[in-house]
C-alpha cells in the first residue's frame, strides 16, 4: 500500500511539473506575440526561442518564428 501511494505521489509531481512547463512556455509566447504587435521583432524571436527551449512540442512555435 505505502509503495502503491509512493508511486502515486511520483506521478502527480511529474504531471505537475509538465503542466508548469508548458505554462511556462506559454508565458514566453504570450510576450513574443505582444514584442510582435509592437513591432519589436527581435524580442518577439527571442521570447519565441525560449519558449521552445522549455517546451519544444508546442506546433504553432515554427508559424510564430516565421
Amino acid at each position: 500500500m505505502k509503495r502503491t501511494l509512493c508511486l502515486i505521489g511520483a506521478l502527480t509531481l511529474v504531471f505537475c511539473l509538465s503542466g508548469c512547463q508548458a505554462i511556462k512556455a506559454r508565458s514566453e509566447i504570450k510576450t513574443g506575440n505582444e514584442g510582435y504587435e509592437h513591432e519589436d521583432y527581435a524580442t518577439a524571436v527571442a521570447h519565441y526561442s525560449r519558449a521552445r527551449q522549455i517546451d519544444s512540442g508546442f506546433a504553432e512555435l515554427d508559424r510564430l518564428v516565421g
